[in-house]
């Protein structure tokens, strides 16, 4: 849960965290709740508040974070960063890092976490710690202060659980009542117009179902008939008709 973080930070010795990247990332969310914020940085020294620097597009946003807020636009212009560092973007970014950090309180071992281009981020680590030698950046590899804080939830974690559950079931049962509404003809289903009703078909009522209720797709979802359910990860082929007696796997992994 979050209110163990500091002490799985202490456990590995880190004095705080850095989170950056795309806000799409599993540790972004899990810190804002589940928001979704572009180029932002979550930050948090060990025993203090958890500050998000976030652009000011985003400001409300950031407000139901319930997080210690820094309006990016409002402390670190990258334009005037860009003009201090000559057009030199890697320096401005490092730099923007830094004074991020320094406004954050955080010092020592920072754990460094989120989703980024692996070559950028190694370029941009370096420039920061040569601009800084209060900080060092620590990569974590396998189980990380995240991934084992998320073992366990608060009360909220798992009421979001239990709704998640029940609207995937929900789905789930009406995809079922929706193939079944349809005739057939020579062992394949066939739709209203005559034509076959396709794992296509079968996919975008599924996914009209999980935007009627909330709920998104990161990656897609496997509906696959026949040989192809029998190759795993096979997400099946949307041309395909779907027939009598064929072995179906559908796995859908939605988020709300």
């Amino acid at each position: 849960m979050k209110h163990d973080i500091d002490r799985l930070l202490a456990e590995r010795n880190l004095d705080g965290f850095l989170v950056m990247g795309n806000g799409h990332g599993s540790t972004m969310r899990y810190l804002t709740s589940g928001g979704f914020f572009e180029g932002a940085l979550v930050l948090k020294k060990r025993g203090g508040a958890t500050t998000l620097v976030h652009g000011l597009m985003e400001r409300d946003s950031a407000q139901a974070t319930g997080l210690h807020l820094i309006p990016r636009d409002t402390h670190f212009n990258h334009y005037e960063l860009m003009r201090e560092f000559e057009g030199d973007r890697l320096s401005a970014d490092a730099a923007y890092l830094t004074r991020a950090m320094e406004m954050a309180g955080l010092r020592g071992r920072i754990g460094l976490y989120g989703l980024t281009d692996a070559g950028s981020a190694l370029a941009l680590v370096g420039r920061v710690q040569e601009m800084v030698e209060s900080i060092e950046l620590v990569g974590e590899y396998g189980e990380t202060v995240f991934a084992q804080a998320m073992e366990t939830k608060d009360d909220g974690e798992l009421a979001e659980l239990q709704r998640a559950g029940e609207l995937a079931c929900r789905v789930v049962g009406e995809v079922q009542e929706f193939i079944q509404t349809h005739r057939t003809h020579n062992e394949v289903i066939i739709r209203a117009d005559g034509a076959a009703l396709t794992i296509g078909d079968v996919k975008n009522f599924t996914r009209n179902r999980l935007y009627t209720y909330g709920m998104a797709e990161d990656h897609g979802h496997i509906f696959a008939q026949g040989r192809d359910a029998g190759v795993p990860h096979n997400h099946g082929d949307p041309a395909m008709p779907l027939r009598l007696g064929q072995s179906i796997v559908f796995d859908f992994y939605p988020t709300v």
